[in-house]
C-alpha cells in the first residue's frame, strides 16, 4: 500500500512527466527555409496526393528544411475539410522520414473547420500550426484575434502556434499589439509569419522569448531580412527554385554582400517576370511544374490556369535565368 505522502509524490511525478512532454513537444526551434508548397491537382480537379512523395524528395534533396502545407499559395482556403486532412496525412507521411518539418496551415475557414483541423493536426503530431483568421466575420482588433487563437490553442494544446499575417486575409489589426497580447495569453504562441516591414516593427517593439521567432514570407527581402537578423523563411519561391534562396543565405553567412545582392536581384527579377505572365499562384505553380517535371495541375476556380503560350514564355524565362528545366 502507498502512504498518503507516497501517493502525493507519485501524482506530482506523473503530472510533471506529462507537463514536460507537452512543453517539449510545443517547441518549434527549426531555422532555415520552409517551402510553402502547392497543392497538386489532377485533370479532373481532384487533389493529386500520389505525387506528394516525389515533391517532398525533390525539396529535401535541394536543401529545404520544412514545408508549409495548405497555406494561401497552396490554395488551402479552397480545399474542403476532407481534402485538407488527407493533404496533411500525405505530407506528414512523405516528409517525416525525410526529416522535413511540417507546418499545417489550418485557418481561412469557418471556426468549426479550423478547430477540427487543429485537433486533427495535433493527432498527426505536425510540427506547428499556422493560423489564418476566419475569412468573412473577421476579428476587428488584437483582443478578438488573440481570443480566436486561444480557441485553437485549446483544441491543440500540444502544438506550437504561429499566426499567419497574410495580406489576403484583409485584416486590419496592429501586429505589434497583437504579438504582445498573444505572448502574454497563449504559452503556445511561437511567432508570426509576415513581411519584413511588419517583422521589423514587431521585433523592435517586443521582447521575443527564446522560443519565439518571426518567419519572413517576402521573396523580395530575403537578403535584407538576413542582415536584420532574421533566420527563417516561409516562402513559395522555395517550391520553385530553392537554390536561389539558399544562395542568398550562403552569401550572407560568408559576408559576401556582392554575391548576396546579385542572388537577391536574380530571385526578385525572375519571380516578378513569372508573376507578370501568370499571376502569383498560377504562374509560380506552372514554373514549379516546368522545373521539377511533376504534374501540379491547374489551380482551382476562381483562379485561372496559365495558357500554353504563357507556359512557354515562363519556360523561356526560367531558361534565360539559368534554372534547371525538367525534360518531361
Amino acid at each position: 500500500m502507498y502512504s498518503i505522502s507516497g501517493l502525493t509524490f507519485l501524482c506530482v511525478l506523473i503530472i510533471n512527466v506529462f507537463d514536460t512532454k507537452c512543453e517539449d513537444y510545443a517547441e518549434f526551434n527549426q531555422k532555415g527555409v520552409f517551402a510553402t508548397v502547392f497543392t497538386p491537382f489532377n485533370d479532373d480537379g481532384s487533389v493529386n496526393y500520389k505525387v506528394i512523395p516525389k515533391i517532398a524528395t525533390y525539396l529535401k534533396y535541394n536543401g529545404i528544411d520544412g514545408v508549409v502545407v495548405a497555406d494561401t499559395p497552396g490554395e488551402g482556403p479552397n480545399l474542403n475539410l476532407c481534402e485538407t486532412k488527407k493533404l496533411l496525412d500525405s505530407w506528414t507521411t512523405a516528409g517525416r522520414p525525410l526529416g522535413l518539418k511540417v507546418v499545417a496551415q489550418i485557418g481561412g475557414s469557418a471556426l468549426p473547420v479550423i478547430i477540427s483541423l487543429a485537433k486533427y493536426a495535433a493527432n498527426l503530431q505536425v510540427d506547428a500550426l499556422l493560423v489564418l483568421p476566419t475569412p468573412y466575420y473577421k476579428p476587428e482588433d488584437a483582443l478578438q484575434l488573440v481570443s480566436l487563437l486561444e480557441l485553437v490553442a485549446k483544441a491543440a494544446p500540444s502544438l506550437p502556434i504561429i499566426y499567419n499575417d497574410s495580406h489576403l486575409s484583409g485584416l486590419n489589426v496592429d501586429m505589434v499589439s497583437f504579438f504582445k497580447l498573444a505572448s502574454e495569453r497563449i504559452p503556445q504562441f511561437k511567432g508570426l509569419k509576415t513581411k519584413l516591414e511588419v517583422a521589423l516593427n514587431v521585433k523592435s517593439s517586443n521582447n521575443l522569448r527564446e522560443d519565439q521567432n518571426i518567419y519572413i514570407s517576402d521573396y523580395l527581402s530575403i537578403s535584407s531580412a538576413l542582415q536584420a537578423g532574421f533566420d527563417t523563411f516561409f516562402d513559395v519561391t522555395a517550391s520553385v527554385y530553392p537554390e536561389l534562396i539558399l544562395e542568398i543565405i550562403k552569401s550572407c553567412k560568408n559576408s559576401d554582400d556582392t554575391a548576396a545582392i546579385e542572388a537577391q536581384q536574380k530571385l526578385s527579377h525572375l519571380t516578378n517576370k513569372i508573376i507578370a505572365k501568370g499571376g502569383v499562384i498560377p504562374g509560380l505553380k506552372a514554373a514549379a511544374e516546368i522545373v521539377t517535371g511533376y504534374k501540379f495541375g491547374d489551380p482551382r476556380q476562381p483562379l485561372q490556369p496559365v495558357s500554353q503560350e504563357d507556359k512557354n514564355d515562363i519556360k523561356t524565362i526560367l531558361e534565360e535565368n539559368g534554372c534547371r528545366i525538367s525534360a518531361f
